[in-house]
């Protein structure tokens, strides 16, 4: 496997295309080029691609840890965009939680420091804005 990640590396080649989503404006998605983990936006109206080599989740954090987890897409409607953490990650989130570091206006935080390790995924939904 490691042959050929290296060759696709040396190839420029984008390689592991994941977590997309599709709403009527953009088509979202995360792959990997020359080790490093990218995400994509493409604005289906102006035809522009938009490439960022660490999304910044400002919605959950209101302050930016300088390490994490990346969340894993599971669906996207036209009213939003449901993820969720993986359940070895809880307690990474508890962690961040009791620091301050996600906003007050996430629904049920707190409820999560009740969650142990046999708990069921932690599902999060990002509402888009009009």
């Amino acid at each position: 496997m490691m042959k050929l990640i290296q060759h696709l590396g040396a190839q420029r080649r984008a390689y592991n295309l994941s977590d997309v989503f599709v709403n009527d404006s953009v088509i979202g998605f995360s792959y990997m080029q020359r080790m490093m983990g990218t995400d994509a936006l493409y604005d289906k109206s102006t035809g522009e691609t938009m490439v960022f080599d660490r999304s910044k989740d400002d919605v959950l954090f209101g302050e930016q840890p300088s390490h994490r987890q990346i969340p894993t897409f599971l669906y996207a409607s036209d009213r939003g965009v449901f993820y969720s953490p993986k359940p070895s990650h809880l307690p990474e989130m508890k962690y961040f939680i009791s620091q301050g570091l996600v906003k007050d206006e996430v629904i049920g935080k707190n409820d999560l420091d009740s969650l142990d390790g046999d708990a069921n995924p932690v599902l999060l939904y990002y509402e888009y804005k009009d």
